[in-house]
């Protein structure tokens, strides 16, 4: 099970992928903490930490069938 991280508490590490949640709904991307902004995976807009209220880590993929 994973567990929500406010953003007011800590942010993620520079380039680490994870799931993040604000105003907008669930996104998976990136945070850049040198210029403070959300990039989402499929998306070219930038969301800053302002809409976002928390995030979390991604599970590790499943193992086996790489069809599904």
């Amino acid at each position: 099970m994973f567990k929500w991280i406010s953003t007011k508490d800590r942010l993620p590490k520079d380039g680490q992928k994870v799931l993040f949640y604000g105003d907008f709904d669930f996104m998976v991307g990136w945070y850049y903490p040198d210029d403070k902004y959300w990039m989402p995976i499929a998306s070219d807009s930038i969301l800053y930490q302002q809409e976002v209220t928390y995030w979390t880590e991604l599970p590790e993929p499943p193992e086996g069938d790489n069809n599904v």
